[in-house]
This record gives C-alpha cells, structure tokens and sequence, in this order.
C-alpha cells in the first residue's frame, strides 16, 4: 500500500492553531514537529493513506476559509507532498525519531534503540503518532512528572495519545492511571505503549470524550496530566469531575493563551503554583 508524506510548513504564530487542525480536523494522533528556528517556523510531517488525500484536501480548505473570516495576520503556509511505500515508512520515520533524555532521568527510545542503564527507558514506537517527547508540550509534562511525588498515586491522563505521560507516571511509582482518549486512532498505540513498558496491568484505556461523557472517570484520582490545546482545556476545568482532582498538570498551551487559562484555573477554585516555558509553549501545574 501507498501511503501519503504530507510536510506543512508554517510560521510559529500557526503552530498552535494547526496542531489543532491535525488533531481535531483530521483526527491525527501522531505527527512530527520540528522547529525551524532560524526562519521562525514549524514543520509539520504526517502520514496518510493516499486514498485520504481528497479528503485531507477538503478538510484544509473548509479549514483555511474559517480562519481567514478571523481575518488573521500573516496567514501563510506551504505543503509539499510524496508517496511513498509503505514499506519504507518505517525506514522513513526511523531517520527522525532517535533517543530523547530528559533530565537524566528519562529516556525516551523507538523499539529499534537498545536500553541504557541506569535510565528510566520509556519504549515508544512512534508510528504515525503524537506524543513522542520531542514537542515542547509532552517533554514539559515528562520534565515535571520527574519532581513530582507520584507513589501510590493514581493519575487520569486526559488526551492521552501515545500514552507516554500514564507510562512515564507508572513507571515513577504510580499505582493506577487511566487514559482517557477520544480519538480511535490513538487508542491502539496508548494500550501498546503501557503494555511495551509492562504497565499494562495498571492502567486502562477509555475511549472516550470526557467532555460529553464526565461519568467515565469512575475513580478518585490523585493527578490529571491534560495536554490539549487551551480552548479544550478550559472547557474540562469546568467539569465537576475534574474539580475534585487535587493536583492539575497543564500542557498545550501557546503563550498567547496563558492569562487565558489561568483565569480559568482561578475560577475553577485552583491556585497555580508553577509555571514554565520551553519555546512558545507553556506547562502549568495548579492545586487545591
């Protein structure tokens, strides 16, 4: 089979807003984002059945239209394409996907890598996904869960995604985490990263948007790791359900959008008591 590499090169002021197209108009879970710092841009790589790519067509177009009635500035973007075989997708990917180490801690490695001691080794089998470490949002929640005490705790992970964030907590002493996913696509590659790292039996995969169904978090947790865009955020913080958790670790967020959250965070009944920034990105931890 064929399949479709897609690069969408933006400006930064777009990253966020075609994060948000990749994830919530085309359903993506996984994709690459690398950082063109000295142009002041952002690539994004993707893959895509090439049957899907009317389709993919149709949904940019009905998404451009929308943001040019927004009347945004500097609104340009570039896309270049190619087929390849599927057989040499993964070829393709291991070119961009080697070891990432966080904090002495952490190391973050594709199957094909060998485990280095004295590491936390998170397998990751990046496949056509998101959440592997190397974007600003995922590296600060990993960052962060590190100095948090996690024994014994029992962790929602709201977006999940690839499932690196519940592994990562599991991994650290945890006791329990769910993951919460909406996207269908996702939800395979988040129960195999928690078995590939022997946490399966710890965790649970829920498909589903917690939005529209609040009464699928079925236990007390301890910690919420959310690392969704802001205008998704801000709609959770409102759920009840969420309220009730005592520890909130945000990521996602563009740091246009920073004072946008917070407030929410305030109104919610949370008091933010870290912040931290890598690139345009911001990470958030609240309590209560």
């Amino acid at each position: 089979m064929s399949l479709l590499e897609i690069n969408l090169t933006a400006g930064k002021n777009l990253e966020e807003i075609f994060t948000y197209f990749l994830t919530d108009w085309l359903e993506l879970d996984q994709f690459l984002a690398d950082d063109q710092i000295k142009e002041n841009s952002v690539i994004f790589r993707f893959y895509l059945p090439l049957e899907d790519e009317n389709h993919f067509h149709h949904k940019l177009d009905h998404f451009t239209l929308e943001l040019k009635q927004q009347e945004l500035e500097k609104f340009d973007f570039l896309i270049e394409k190619k087929i390849i075989q599927e057989e040499n997708w993964n070829e393709s990917w291991k070119k961009y996907f080697t070891p990432i180490e966080i904090e002495n801690k952490i190391r973050i490695r594709p199957p094909w890598e060998d485990s280095k001691a004295g590491w936390i080794n998170l397998i990751l089998d990046p496949k056509m996904g998101f959440g592997t470490g190397q974007h600003p949002t995922t590296y600060l929640c990993l960052k962060n869960l590190i100095h948090e005490p996690l024994q014994s705790k029992t962790v929602a992970d709201i977006g999940a995604g690839s499932g690196i964030l519940a592994a990562a907590a599991l991994m650290m002493g945890a006791q329990w985490a769910d993951c919460f996913e909406k996207d269908h696509a996702s939800i395979e590659s988040c129960e195999e990263t928690l078995e590939n790292n022997g946490v399966g039996l710890k965790s649970k995969v829920f498909h589903e948007d917690i939005l529209e169904n609040p009464d699928c978090m079925q236990k007390e947790y301890d910690i919420a790791l959310i690392n969704i865009i802001a205008e998704v955020i801000v709609e959770i913080l409102k759920l009840e359900k969420i309220q009730k958790i005592p520890v909130l670790f945000l990521s996602g967020i563009i740091r246009e959008r920073k004072d946008f959250v917070i407030k929410h965070l305030v109104e919610a009944g949370y008091q933010l008591v870290y912040e931290e920034s890598k690139e345009d990105w911001i990470f958030l931890k609240a309590v209560r």
